[in-house]
This record gives structure tokens, sequence and C-alpha cells, in this order.
């Protein structure tokens, strides 16, 4: 039997990981400071400095490799001794990942993130992780360097969360988002409610437009270090959110 340790992981003190403890229902792992290429057959692992060609999941059900759009750069110590995904312009840096990791029938899901941002030369509204199936059906995380928030539409133009109180942003942070059809969504900052709304909106719309990213290569792409991300879908407690939350903390001592 082949035991593999993630980062963060040892045999003497395992920390629960995404995949041990959400098994399918994590549909996106992209964990820090692990599989980054730079090459698009994943052969050729990432050096400090390097331009991340892809990312690879380590969900089972896609997996659903994040791949590169233009040059993001790997930083083999961007955060507790432990690689993260650098985006340097505002313009073009995004990695790209398929939507398919929500299902049509999926009614609920949770995203946790973790991130920092600094100021971006092209747009205030800078866009961290967005996902879309259908045009207005969509989800999208931005950071806001002006008034150091973050703000999160669950569905663009219809209905969103602004952060409070400000948020200093070049600090990294775990964010962990919760939507679930017709019922509502809630939003929390390093384990703690930030933002609710009663917004009912649907994830599983087919249409034009779907994407999905980190950052978004439209001029409006954040800058900073984006470490981490995973996505849940169905049921989730206020336990199960706190497993989760609790495995970003530790891996990354925040």
């Amino acid at each position: 039997m082949t035991i593999r340790l993630h980062v963060g992981e040892n045999l003497s003190d395992p920390l629960v990981t995404p995949l041990t403890y959400f098994g399918d229902s994590l549909r996106l792992w992209l964990s820090g400071g692990e599989d980054f290429w730079e090459d698009a057959g994943s052969t050729d692992p990432c050096e400090d400095g390097d331009v991340i060609e892809v990312w690879s999941d380590q969900a089972t059900v896609g997996p659903y490799d994040a791949s590169n759009s233009n040059t993001p750069i790997y930083d083999d110590d961007a955060l507790n001794s432990i690689g993260g995904a650098v985006f340097v312009r505002a313009d073009k840096d995004a990695l790209n990942f398929s939507n398919a990791i929500i299902e049509a029938a999926d009614t609920e899901i949770t995203c946790f993130l973790v991130f920092n941002s600094t100021a971006a030369p092209i747009n205030d509204n800078r866009t961290v992780f967005y996902y879309n199936r259908g045009g207005i059906n969509c989800f999208v995380i931005e950071a806001m360097d002006v008034s150091s928030k973050i703000r999160v539409f669950l569905q663009r133009g219809t209905a969103e969360m602004m952060l409070t109180p400000v948020l200093t942003l070049s600090d990294f942070h775990y964010i962990s988002m919760w939507q679930k059809e017709g019922v509502g969504a809630e939003i929390w900052v390093d384990g703690v409610s930030k933002a609710t709304n009663a917004n009912a909106g649907a994830w599983n719309s087919t249409g034009w437009a779907q994407k999905a990213c980190i950052g978004n290569n439209d001029d409006s792409c954040f800058t900073g270090t984006f470490m981490e991300g995973f996505v849940v879908a169905g049921p989730i407690s206020d336990a199960d959110r706190q497993v989760g939350e609790n495995y970003l903390a530790t891996k990354y001592n925040l």
C-alpha cells in the first residue's frame, strides 16, 4: 500500500484533508505547494519563479486541472513555506478550470479559498475566483483595493454581499462561501460569519458565457497570491465547514 502525504500532513499527526473528509463531494481541489507544472503535459515540476502552465486538481471526480492563460508565477515559499500562484498582470493573468465541477443537479455548494491581494494598476474591482454557467447565474469573488473590501456576487447584477468591516487585503485570509438554491447564502472570513443573503439563485443553468477561473484575464484580474481553493457540492453542516476551515488555518498558520 502506498500512502501519499499532502503538504501539512505527517504520519504522527496527520491533517484531515478535503479529499479524506469530503470524498466524492469534493469537486475541485487546488492544493497549495502541490502539483504545479511548467509544461502542459505535467511532467516538469515548477521551481521558484517558473511560469505555471498547469495546477493539477487533487479531487478525484474530474480531475479538472487549472491551466495557464497567461503568466501566473510559482513562488515556492509564498506562505508558511508552501508554494503558491502569484498573479502579477491585472489585464492578463488567470488559471482556467472546467465549470463541469458543478453538475446540473447540484443545488448547494461551498467554496474555500486562501489568497491575498495587492494593488491593481487597471481595475479596482478585481476578480479572484469566478464561476459561471449561463450568463447571469454565477458567483464572483472580487477584491476591492480602494475600499479594502471583498465583494461576492451570487448573481451578477442581481444579488451581492459586500464584506464589512474593512479587511486588510494584503494579508492572507481563508474564506468560505456557501450557497443553496432557494434558501440563501453566507460567507465567512477567517472562520467568522461576515455576510448573509437570502438570494435564491440557481447554479444549474447552461448557456453562453460559461467560464470558471482564478483571475479572469479580461482587464479585471486580481494581483496577489492564490494559495489554495476547493469546492464541495451538496449539503454541508457548520461542523463540516469548520473542518475545511481548520484544514486551511492549520496548513497556512493563519
